[in-house]
């Protein structure tokens, strides 16, 4: 996800440099770079949202701790024994 996120916000700085390029009008200009710096702001908060979805228990103890509190969770309602 967040390299789509990364490629999508390159995207916008590039298209942002060709249109103030070929821009002749300070309007368009000034609504280009608000519209750029949109795109910037949600892809950090898109970037700080993914970081902070991070269980704890995989910071803290790993990948297969995670994923064993994951399957327990999900299945301590059902009649699967783990």
């Amino acid at each position: 996800m967040m390299a789509s996120v990364n490629r999508f916000r390159e995207f916008a700085w590039r298209w942002k440099s060709e249109l103030e390029n070929e821009s002749k009008l300070p309007e368009e200009s000034t609504q280009i770079i608000s519209l750029t710096n949109t795109i910037d702001i949600a892809c950090k908060e898109v970037r700080a949202i993914s970081h902070q979805m991070m269980p704890r228990i995989l910071q803290e103890d790993g990948l297969i701790p995670a994923l064993e509190d994951m399957l327990e969770k999900s299945f301590q309602f059902s009649t699967v024994n783990l």
